[in-house]
C-alpha cells in the first residue's frame, strides 16, 4: 500500500515537472513569434505609410474607413505570404505533437493563446493567427474532456 502511494506521488511529481517544462517552452515559442511578427507588421505599415486602424479618427467618412480596411487587408495578405503557410504548418505540428504527448498540454496551450498579452498585441495578423490556433486547441481540449467523461462513465458502469 505504501509503495503504491510513493509511486503515485513520484508519478504526479514527474507529471507536474513535465507540465511546467511544456508550459515554459510554449511561452518561449509565443514570446519568440509575437515580437517578430509585430515588428514585421510595423515595418510594412511604415514602408507603405498605412495608418493603423486604431489611428482612424472617430469622424472619418465611410469611404476613408473602407479604404483603410482595404490597406490593412493588403498588409495582412503580405504577412500571410511571408509567414502564413509555414507558420501555420509548424504551429499545427506543435499542437498535434503536444496533444499526442499529453492531452493536458492542450489546456496549457489554450490558456496561453487566450491570454491578452499574446492575443491582443497590435497585430491584426497575429490576432487572426492565434485565434485560429486557439480554435484548434479548444477543439482538442474539448475532445480530451469528452473522452475523460466517457472513461469515467465506463468505469462507473463496471463497478
Amino acid at each position: 500500500m505504501y509503495q503504491r502511494r510513493v509511486r503515485a506521488m513520484a508519478t504526479y511529481q514527474t507529471q507536474s515537472e513535465n507540465n511546467s517544462k511544456f508550459d515554459s517552452l510554449f511561452i518561449k515559442v509565443l514570446d519568440f513569434i509575437t515580437p517578430l511578427v509585430v515588428e514585421e507588421e510595423d515595418h510594412l505599415y511604415d514602408v507603405f505609410g498605412i495608418p493603423y486602424m486604431e489611428d482612424i479618427p472617430a469622424d472619418a467618412s465611410e469611404e476613408e474607413i473602407k479604404s483603410r480596411k482595404e490597406e490593412n487587408q493588403a498588409t495582412n495578405n503580405i504577412l500571410v505570404r511571408l509567414f502564413g503557410a509555414k507558420l501555420d504548418q509548424d504551429f499545427q505540428q506543435l499542437i498535434d505533437v503536444s496533444y499526442k504527448l499529453d492531452p493536458y498540454y492542450s489546456l496549457y496551450m489554450y490558456l496561453r493563446l487566450g491570454r491578452p498579452s499574446h492575443n491582443q498585441e497590435g497585430s491584426v495578423f497575429l490576432k487572426r493567427f492565434y485565434s485560429n490556433c486557439l480554435i484548434i486547441v479548444k477543439r482538442q481540449f474539448d475532445q480530451f474532456i469528452k473522452n475523460q467523461v466517457i472513461q469515467i462513465g465506463e468505469s462507473k458502469a463496471h463497478k
